[in-house]
């Protein structure tokens, strides 16, 4: 249904007479580009990126390219591209947050911080921060 939606918008906009390029979300790219929906293994568009390999998922630096987006292909591929992934452009602010959140997460998991949260963590309940009075 909402492939039909999106498609109908395509033809509308006459985007393959335009060859305008692509930014959104990465659900709705992946939508676009007819990737299975929901949490799969590889969500990169680009590249072999295992989203459940969490061995290698802070160490290794260089996936696979992706060749090809042919249905079927790795049970990622659902249906054919509706865009042309060349033309394709992810945001950069929800790459940046979502990498500064994978970042945190990581860091709070391995460092020393979180040594001083475990030991610590009434004071982080009773102490809301610095209080400024208003001054009239």
């Amino acid at each position: 249904m909402l492939r039909e939606i999106s498609l109908g918008s395509l033809t509308k906009l006459k985007y393959k007479d335009s060859g305008w390029t692509v930014c959104s979300d990465l659900k709705v790219i992946c939508m676009l580009l007819g990737q299975h929906a929901g949490y799969t293994k590889y969500p990169c568009f680009l590249c072999e990126w295992d989203n459940l390999d969490k061995k290698y998922h802070w160490i290794k630096k260089k996936w696979l390219h992706r060749k090809t987006l042919k249905p079927g292909n790795k049970n990622v591929v659902v249906e054919e591209s509706l865009v042309d992934p060349s033309k394709v452009l992810l945001p950069p602010l929800h790459i940046k947050l979502g990498l500064m959140k994978q970042f945190v997460n990581y860091q709070m998991k391995e460092s020393a911080s979180n040594t001083l949260v475990t030991n610590f963590r009434t004071v982080g309940r009773k102490n809301k921060g610095m209080r400024f009075r208003r001054s009239r």
